[in-house]
């Protein structure tokens, strides 16, 4: 007879987490892809912008204002890509690439190029947003 009152007991507390799980899972998206468009539009921004500074920084030889910004890029594509997957959108194109033009070229004027592809990326990021219906501009 115990060992049936502990069996019922375990499956009683394995049904509540379960429950909590599914719950906190439907819990995960809040808020409308809406929410998170101004967000991503500033995240964009500083993905297109990040890569002419940190070309400064690479053509007067400063190591701490290239390794600051190297950072602020990786955190900002970061966002952007976690943006992405919370508005439930397909990214059209690994921002990475931007990234890793930079690393792969630290040489002065890799600016134009990593500003290139963040331009194209933001080109189809833009693509993507308006055929979900979120923006018009």
């Amino acid at each position: 007879m115990k060992r049936n009152k502990m069996i019922f007991a375990i499956f009683v507390s394995m049904i509540g987490i379960l429950a909590s799980v599914a719950a906190v899972s439907a819990a995960d998206k809040v808020f409308p892809a809406s929410h998170y468009i101004g967000t991503l539009q500033e995240a964009m921004d500083q993905v297109q912008r990040l890569p002419g500074i940190i070309d400064e920084a690479i053509c007067e030889s400063n190591d701490a204002v290239y390794t600051l910004k190297m950072e602020a890029l990786s955190k900002q594509i970061e966002t952007v890509n976690w943006l992405m997957e919370e508005m439930e959108l397909k990214s059209p194109m690994d921002m990475q690439i931007v990234y890793t033009t930079i690393l792969k070229n630290k040489v002065c004027g890799v600016g134009k190029l990593a500003t290139g592809r963040a331009d194209l990326a933001r080109e189809k990021y833009d693509q993507v947003v308006r055929a979900a219906g979120l923006y018009t501009n």
